[in-house]
């Protein structure tokens, strides 16, 4: 049970870091179509 109990929390902890990414990636997106580059270049660094 313990190691079931493991694998559901990494896949917990992956599915926030995917959540994560996802906002940032469409505000990203949101900046661009506001011709705001170079604010959308700095976000996305985050993800790295």
């Amino acid at each position: 049970m313990k190691k079931i109990d493991a694998k559901i929390a990494e896949i917990k902890k992956l599915q926030e870091e995917i959540d994560r990414r996802t906002k940032v990636e469409q505000e990203a997106e949101k900046l661009i179509s506001q011709c705001r580059f170079e604010k959308a270049m700095e976000l996305l660094a985050t993800l790295y």
